[in-house]
């Protein structure tokens, strides 16, 4: 998977998802949790709920490509390509974008969700509000 470090400039694709929150919107993403190895990140607790947010918010992914984005933590590929479905939602490919409501638009993988339950990656706190915000996954 690319890295890019959280909250720095998205750079990812320069499409416009459907959402208008891409690259057109007026606003200029961030990237969260676009981890790779060989890159430390933030590990930490996470908010009741926010799992069940950002998966619900999984569900409707945006920038969608051909091929699949693998876990570079898993200890096996084995693995990490069970690992591309969380709850039976594909989080292989595409991305999850969401706006706080200081109109900052945050653009991950939505690889993302397996990065935060399974490998204890703690995204920047602002985009955990941004999620909780949305009110999904309650």
């Amino acid at each position: 998977m690319a890295y890019y470090k959280d909250l720095s400039a998205y750079g990812y694709s320069d499409d416009v998802d459907e959402t208008g929150e891409g690259a057109g919107s007026g606003a200029s993403p961030l990237n969260v949790g676009w981890l790779a190895e060989g890159h430390e990140f933030p590990r930490g607790d996470i908010p009741e709920g926010f799992v069940e947010a950002l998966l619900e918010l999984a569900k409707d992914t945006v920038n969608v490509y051909r091929g699949m984005h693998f876990c570079d933590f898993c200890p096996t590929f084995q693995e990490a390509r069970k690992n591309v479905r969380f709850r039976d939602v594909f989080i292989g490919s595409g991305e999850v974008h969401v706006r706080s409501g200081e109109g900052r638009v945050y653009a991950a993988p939505a690889l993302v969700v397996h990065y935060v339950a399974d490998h204890g990656y703690r995204p920047p706190q602002e985009f955990v509000d941004a999620v909780l915000a949305t009110g999904v996954g309650k």
